[in-house]
């Protein structure tokens, strides 16, 4: 490979690497190669413990259901539901 093409194909090689390291306990793990920003989230559910993603905002009017906004959420943040 000439320069160029590793430039090209460098943030994909970082991120082949750091999912060949990564190590059960580790955080910040990569859990899908082509959605790198997915992580787990413990949900608390008897049957399903675990869900992989990310979480989203949606928010509707009231009559007709029309999606008027909608956002994602950092690992971060968190979110609590009632």
């Amino acid at each position: 490979m000439n320069d160029e093409q590793n430039k090209i194909y460098a943030q994909k090689f970082d991120l082949f690497t750091r999912v060949l390291k990564q190590q059960k306990h580790d955080s910040n793990k990569i859990y899908s190669l082509h959605e790198p920003e997915v992580y787990c989230m413990a949900i608390g559910k008897e049957n399903k413990t675990y869900e992989f993603g990310c979480k989203a905002s949606i928010a509707l009017t009231k009559s007709t259901g029309i999606i008027v906004g909608a956002t994602t959420f950092e690992k971060t943040q968190t979110i609590y539901t009632h």
